[in-house]
């Protein structure tokens, strides 16, 4: 899910951002009294003194949950985003390279695209603006475009991953279809579909979302909002249709369709199992024909393992986050006891917990590439050899080393199928002659000629 840019904190009490005060405090050496009584002083703050001590009071009373909250906010970020971009940058490269060949690859080299739009648009900006301006708030019309691709990428991201998965239960239960269902072609109108389908539900965002700005005690604040008119569309409904959209129906069909793939592996194997230990009674398949189909096999296998790495991983790290919003939505917001200590604790917390679950989120757009890598052996060639021809100033030979290959393997293709059908139609020729030498010899005419020799 796109992060939730309009749940506002309830107990966040002012328009300063603590994280940069506190950050900048810690580091000077301040203890957490001297930081409390700063938020107080805060000119920002001086008109909401009650939510100022509330707060103030979460980070200097619960130290040992807004501390590694800070902190992860502060170095989880920029990890994640060197690892994310160095993976996903090299995952286009390679996807690409076969995408005019597979549609699986089609689906993973936009996958890639869009897991970097994720990294760049959410995670880097709540990064920088723990330590600078926020781009989200330079005018109206950055807010409004920052908002909108940040939904966008990160739902058509997830439901690339639902397109993969399919494509990959129909060549699993249907393998002699597959290749007809399953092509280049389609695969472009699905990405188009969800392309198309994701901008039309997120474009409610253009009028509905605005810069909006405060003046409180003479400083001017803004801030990316809803606008006056849509603050129940914004803040009540459509957090929970986005999670709907980003994480609960996609988590359903991925959960659904895995367990079915994983059975049908499961069975095919055993039939596999089954057919090896039976003798081989087909005189037409030959040696080779049935070194190409066990090539085929297990190449389809280690695809298959490779994408439902992918499909699980995203179960994984989405899971957190379903839970959370649900028991958010259970507890509830208890405004009659804002100042006991049990809601204070309670917001604490939820507070680490969001920014846990939001690190798996964004975990989940950053390793895809190393899943490829620990899944895949093919992969880890490509990018042993992507990686060489780097070094060496020559990567432009890496996609001519692809057109060749693709040129070479048509050619055998073709070259083997012609051997193939050459070789079936020899074996035919000999059984008619056999068959025809068999029923003269044994001819009525044939008896009496020899009784009469």
């Amino acid at each position: 899910m796109a992060s939730n840019e309009f749940k506002e904190l309830s107990l966040m009490p002012c328009n300063i951002n603590l994280t940069h005060m506190v950050t900048e405090l810690t580091a000077a050496g301040y203890d957490y009294t001297d930081i409390l009584l700063a938020v107080q002083q805060a000119p920002e703050c001086r008109q909401t003194s009650d939510k100022v001590d509330i707060g103030s009071e979460i980070w200097a009373n619960f130290p040992e949950y807004m501390e590694p909250n800070r902190l992860l906010q502060l170095y989880v970020p920029p990890i994640l985003l060197i690892l994310g971009t160095f993976g996903n940058v090299l995952s286009f490269v390679i996807m690409s390279r076969n995408m005019f060949k597979v549609s699986t690859y089609c689906y993973l080299a936009l996958l890639a695209i869009m897991d970097t739009f994720v990294l760049y648009i959410g995670l880097l900006r709540m990064w920088i603006s723990n330590f600078a301006l926020d781009i989200q708030i330079i005018s109206n019309c950055m807010c409004k475009l920052v908002t909108f691709f940040g939904y966008v990428s990160s739902v058509t991201s997830v439901w690339l991953i639902i397109a993969v998965t399919i494509e990959r239960f129909i060549a699993v239960k249907f393998p002699l279809k597959a290749p007809r269902i399953c092509n280049v072609v389609r695969a472009r109108i699905v990405i188009l579909t969800i392309t198309l389908a994701t901008c039309l539900l997120n474009s409610h965002i253009f009028w509905t979302v605005e810069l909006r700005s405060n003046d409180i005690n003479g400083t001017v604040s803004s801030k990316c909002d809803a606008s006056v008119k849509h603050v129940i569309l914004i803040k009540e409904i459509w957090p929970w249709v986005d999670a709907a959209v980003y994480s609960f129906v996609p988590f359903v069909i991925i959960s659904v369709l895995n367990s079915m793939i994983v059975r049908r592996v499961l069975e095919a194997r055993r039939q596999r199992n089954e057919l090896q230990m039976m003798p081989l009674t087909n005189k037409y398949l030959s040696a080779r024909s049935r070194c190409t189909v066990k090539r085929s096999n297990e190449s389809s296998k280690k695809l298959t393992c490779m994408l439902l790495a992918v499909s699980f991983t995203f179960l994984i790290t989405t899971l957190p986050m379903n839970i959370l919003m649900l028991v958010n939505a259970l507890l509830g917001d208890d405004k009659t006891s804002v100042h006991s200590y049990e809601y204070k604790r309670k917001y604490a917390i939820l507070t680490l917990a969001r920014t846990v679950v939001e690190m798996l989120m964004y975990i989940n757009h950053s390793m895809n590439f190393f899943l490829y890598c620990a899944t895949g052996r093919k992969f880890r060639q490509q990018v042993k050899l992507l990686l060489c021809l780097c070094c060496n100033g020559r990567i432009k030979d890496f996609f001519t080393h692809a057109a060749r290959q693709n040129t070479s393997t048509q050619s055998s293709k073709m070259s083997r199928l012609g051997s193939d059908t050459v070789n079936k139609e020899t074996v035919i020729e000999c059984d008619r002659a056999k068959v025809r030498s068999k029923l003269t010899c044994e001819s009525p005419y044939s008896k009496r000629r020899t009784s009469n020799v």
